[in-house]
């Protein structure tokens, strides 16, 4: 195997860098600052709600679902995703049931999703919530395992008001078990397990498509056999998905694509609403970007789909070389899938823990670009909700967009000098002054071994 264990750093080196630490630092003060931020917006300003500004609106009831299916709402708040995927769940073919609104998720979505309605939507949605929570951060804090319960409360605890986690709670999404599958994968990757990882990332995949993309770390440390593991337990879910809903293939990926497709409008008005994305950050310089740049920033919306693919290919072909370090690998691939798509929702980048996974499991370098790094991630995950600007657009739509570009930047720049270094001088493998590679396979297993 090529991959490197990880090297236990100095004392001086433990000191002088805990990422862990430098993360939470720096996302309980920008917690604390945005917070403030939306609170003078919202009530000094009256911008809005802070219930708008922190997710989504406190009257949330869902269209297009049967009266009969409507329960009686936390005061005025129905928690509408639960309640639109659960009833979902609770009819024969979803896809195709007159009178309710369209699926957007894959059938086994739905099939995970439906046990909760056994006990009464009440106890259900406060089941979900409490395993949301729970899938999220329990394997988080594992990884912190062996500092003082103290630290580890002060390392994880603020991660229950980052901006994803916020918005994933409001609306009780499906994005929490989602992403809590991907994180279980990412926790048993770090200890060594990739079979195991290779299965819980593709129950995420079976639940929304691309998570799929965490397959590529798989890839990456030429494991097969887990690459295999991961693909017959995605066709597994889904085979038994359709067993119970009915339908073929062909028939349902298709009824799930135009259903997507006619949700996801993405007019310059739907891009610069509750938009996380890249393309949400360049419509909206479209709309009040400098008169210079809107040329520009015009084209690349109408041309979004070819230029993602070709930065899809360069960092997907970052992520899969040995060379490039665990984390930075979390990064690449969990950026895209927060940003990458044209729509990105509050609770997308809650893809985000992953990597913050391979931070606090000190899977990080303290090179200079990994210290930037971190930061960078910290901030993604802070409330930027707060309208800026005369087209009152939230400042997440201007700033996710850029912190996320010069986080991926900034790694990136790291990498292909890395690469370029092992090619023109094989006697250094890593002529860097960023700090060592870190570990390509999950290094916190080989680290408990010693």
């Amino acid at each position: 195997m090529s991959n490197t264990p990880l090297q236990r750093p100095d004392a001086g080196q433990a000191t002088s860098f805990d990422p862990a630490r430098l993360f939470a630092s720096v996302l309980l003060l920008g917690i604390i600052a945005g917070l403030i931020a939306i609170f003078v917006s919202s009530s000094y300003f009256e911008n809005g709600s802070m219930a708008s500004m922190l997710a989504y609106r406190s009257n949330d009831i869902p269209s297009h679902l049967w009266p009969e299916m409507y329960p009686d709402p936390f005061g005025i708040h129905y928690f509408g995703d639960f309640l639109d995927t659960l009833r979902h769940s609770q009819v024969s073919r979803p896809f195709d049931t007159p009178d309710l609104s369209p699926v957007g998720y894959p059938l086994f979505s739905l099939l995970v999703i439906a046990p909760f309605g056994l006990v009464g939507y009440a106890a259900g949605l406060k089941l979900f919530l409490l395993a949301t929570v729970l899938v999220l951060l329990v394997p988080l804090w594992c990884l912190v395992g062996t500092r003082p319960v103290t630290e580890r409360l002060l390392l994880v605890a603020p991660l229950l008001l980052c901006a994803p986690m916020l918005v994933t709670l409001d609306r009780a999404n499906l994005q929490g078990l989602v992403v809590g599958a991907a994180m279980i994968g990412c926790y048993l990757y770090l200890r060594g397990n990739r079979v195991g990882a290779g299965c819980w990332f593709a129950v995420a995949a079976a639940m929304k498509v691309y998570p799929v993309l965490l397959l590529l770390l798989l890839v990456r440390d030429r494991d097969w056999r887990a690459l295999g593991a991961s693909i017959v337990t995605g066709l597994t879910a889904t085979w038994v998905s359709f067993l119970v809903y009915g339908g073929g293939v062909i028939e349902n990926s298709e009824s799930l694509w135009q259903s997507v497709h006619n949700f996801r409008s993405e007019s310059i008005e739907t891009l610069l609403t509750r938009n996380h994305s890249l393309k949400g950050g360049l419509a909206a310089l479209v709309v009040s970007g400098p008169s210079w740049l809107r040329g520009v920033a015009e084209w690349a919306v109408e041309h979004y789909d070819p230029s993602l693919l070709v930065l899809a290919l360069f960092l997907g072909g970052l992520t899969v070389l040995r060379s490039t370090p665990t984390f930075h690998a979390l990064v690449y691939v969990n950026v895209l899938i927060s940003y990458g798509v044209g729509i990105s929702f509050g609770y997308v980048p809650l893809f985000l823990l992953l990597p913050a996974a391979a931070v606090y499991a000190s899977d990080v370098s303290g090179g200079r670009h990994d210290r930037l790094a971190v930061a960078l991630l910290a901030c993604l995950l802070v409330p930027k909700g707060l309208p800026v600007g005369g087209h009152d657009i939230a400042l997440y739509t201007y700033l996710d967009p850029t912190l996320a570009f010069v986080l991926v930047a900034s790694l990136a720049v790291s990498d292909v000098r890395r690469l370029i270094g092992r090619h023109t001088d094989l006697d250094d493998p890593d002529p860097l002054p960023d700090g060592p590679a870190k570990s390509h396979s999950p290094p916190v297993a080989e680290l408990h071994a010693r």
